[in-house]
């Protein structure tokens, strides 16, 4: 069957042709300004992105040049902790040492009670030999009053144990530190030790701890005063004592109050 052709009338032109071109021309030209204001929004974005990148860069450099400073004066402090042994800082040979509490302790004079062996603990941090031993009368006592100056070991429970040193018969009718020489005993970082000081005849003001904690010591009950006062042990000697004991035997008590400082040179 033969196809046939379908004339189609032409388009009728429109009245408004003229008016429609217009509004063409003027979304062409609203979207070309649009696409020009994005162009220099990302024009923009691309110039701050690029000075922040710039930035880093810079700080990424200043950064790597710190690092290289700091592992210059790591190998430094490397270099010197070799030299001395370790990584703790060594005790001066010739210096004088105390107990170490809370850094917030504090210090005075306080009368000791006669007949009264006072125990102070301590660790040292480096191996160490002792040398002498002293302690500071702030009052004195009475004419024929003396005192003992000791260090004890640890029974490795937080209780005195056997005397490693002690000092003959020291007057303490006068005022100023009091010292004993000729000791050589070596004290091994990490351990516990005891100073101990014992007075007779009288009662010196000796210069004491009025604050601060050695905080392993323990207590034996949950008093206000285990968290804010000085720690230490004491042990109350017979009327005639002549030597410190050996071993230091039973604690009489446990003290939560001021305590004589006693110090070391090594």
């Amino acid at each position: 069957m033969a196809g046939r052709q379908i004339d189609r009338p032409p388009l009728p032109i429109r009245a408004d042709g003229d008016e429609h071109e217009s509004q063409t021309r003027r979304s062409i030209e609203q979207f070309m300004e649009s696409a020009a204001g994005m162009v220099a929004d990302v024009d923009e974005d691309v110039a701050t992105n690029t000075a922040d990148i710039a930035t880093n860069v810079t700080n990424i450099a200043t950064n790597v040049t710190d690092i290289g400073t700091n592992d210059g004066r790591l190998d430094t402090l490397e270099a010197a902790v070799d030299a001395v042994g370790g990584p703790h800082v060594m005790p001066a040979a010739g210096r004088w040492y105390r107990h170490c509490a809370e850094a917030s302790g504090s210090s005075a004079g306080a009368a000791t009670t006669e007949d009264r062996m006072y125990l102070i603990p301590f660790m040292p941090n480096e191996d160490v030999t002792m040398t002498e031993l002293g302690f500071r009368v702030t009052s004195a006592g009475a004419g024929s009053s003396t005192a003992r100056v000791g260090l004890y070991s640890d029974s490795g429970r937080m209780v005195p144990n056997a005397v490693l040193a002690e000092s003959g018969d020291i007057a303490v009718d006068s005022t100023g530190v009091k010292t004993a020489t000729g000791f050589s005993v070596s004290l091994s970082a990490g351990s516990i030790y005891w100073f101990a000081v014992a007075t007779q005849g009288g009662t010196p003001t000796l210069r004491s701890m009025t604050s601060g904690q050695f905080l392993p010591l323990g207590h034996s009950d949950a008093t206000n005063a285990l968290f804010d006062a000085a720690t230490y042990a004491y042990v109350t000697l017979g009327a005639s004592w002549t030597a410190l004991p050996d071993p230091a035997g039973a604690i009489t008590a446990w003290g939560t109050g001021q305590h004589p400082i006693v110090v070391m040179k090594v």
